[in-house]
């Protein structure tokens, strides 16, 4: 029981980190923040109020049910919409995704919370923890060194082969000039 303990916990600290760091990004802090750094590209035909005021409902669909497709194609912007139905389309792929690495995320905290509550009585278990945990922390510290040298030496790969793997062929390309890539140009990632 306690290996199982050592692995799941393990297992948790990459989910909930990646979770946590998803969210983030689709937060409206970090779209500000990004925005405003120096050299971020700007956004043609936006001004810098219009593109977070367009940006933030975008986000908030990938991490909130209450936000529907209805309120992305009602997104306007020099009095059309700001958005084609594809677009929009991979919006919910994404958000289909997002929602799978939320899911993965709370059941990691699930995991470490009800092993925290068992092992507060058992002390062979906390062992077991901060082993899982440690061990966790350090394999997302290694895959994050690791998909960081990638993203260094190789970003445009590493971006298509994500998008690929992710998203069905042909759904996640779009010309510099629609809203998606305006609000959101490959800079941001």
């Amino acid at each position: 029981m306690r290996a199982l303990l050592t692995l799941l916990s393990g297992l948790a600290v990459p989910a909930v980190s990646l979770a946590a760091s998803v969210w983030l990004i689709a937060s409206e802090p970090f779209l500000a923040w990004e925005y405003g750094r120096d050299g971020f590209p700007p956004a043609p035909g936006f001004t810098d109020a219009e593109r977070l005021r367009l940006a933030v409902p975008s986000t908030l669909f990938l991490t909130r049910p209450s936000v529907s497709r209805a309120d992305l194609a009602a997104l306007e912007h020099g009095g059309s919409s700001l958005y084609t139905d594809s677009e929009i389309e991979h919006l919910e792929d994404v958000r289909a995704v997002v929602g799978w690495v939320g899911r993965a995320g709370l059941s990691g905290a699930v995991v470490v919370g009800v092993a925290s509550l068992a092992a507060a009585r058992r002390s062979d278990w906390r062992e077991a923890l901060g082993r899982g945990l440690r061990g966790g922390g350090l394999g997302t510290l290694a895959l994050l060194v690791l998909i960081g040298l990638w993203l260094a030496v190789a970003w445009p790969i590493f971006f298509v082969l994500f998008h690929e793997v992710l998203f069905p062929p042909g759904t996640w390309q779009f010309s510099a000039d629609s809203g998606l890539i305006r609000l959101f140009p490959e800079r941001f990632w």
